[in-house]
């Protein structure tokens, strides 16, 4: 199967009919949809009123492509079987790209326990000051009666 999709968008000819290149590029499309049909043996609707919406028999199929033409952006036939080749895309990435990759996040990753350490040392620093106030409370109130008088205050 040819990659060449420029058919889809040079559907007339110049002349108000449908271009050969066109009709060649429909009859290849019909031969390669022919992987996916549903259980009435029909294919997938490409073209512009339908997008990939509707299945149909082959005559309907051409038919459709032929009156309302081919949706131009569909250029990789994923609902028509063909693969994606994002194998290739990914595998285009550098060892130092993902060297990179794992550099950031181990910094990132000492940044978030930096915070942490911080927050628990604030945290313990607060905790210690909250038993200070409250054991320093207590003595005050043992010494005070329950008008807030002292001791010393009474006699």
């Amino acid at each position: 199967m040819s990659s060449d999709r420029s058919w889809m968008s040079r559907r007339y000819d110049g002349r108000g009919g449908l271009s050969d290149d066109y009709k060649r590029g429909v009859d290849n499309f019909v031969e390669f949809a022919q992987r996916i049909k549903d259980t009435d043996g029909n294919i997938l609707c490409p073209c512009t009123q339908c997008k990939n919406s509707a299945w149909m028999t082959e005559d309907e199929l051409k038919v459709h492509l032929y009156r309302f033409g081919i949706i131009e952006s569909y250029t990789r036939w994923e609902y028509h079987g063909e693969k994606s080749n994002w194998h290739d895309h990914y595998s285009m990435r550098t060892n130092q790209d993902d060297e990179d990759d794992v550099n950031v996040s181990e910094n990132e990753n000492e940044e978030e326990n930096a915070t942490d350490n911080e927050d628990e040392e604030e945290t313990a620093a607060n905790n210690e000051n909250e038993e200070e106030n409250a054991a320093n409370n207590e003595n005050a109130d043992s010494s005070t009666d329950e008008f807030g008088e002292s001791d010393e205050d009474s006699s």
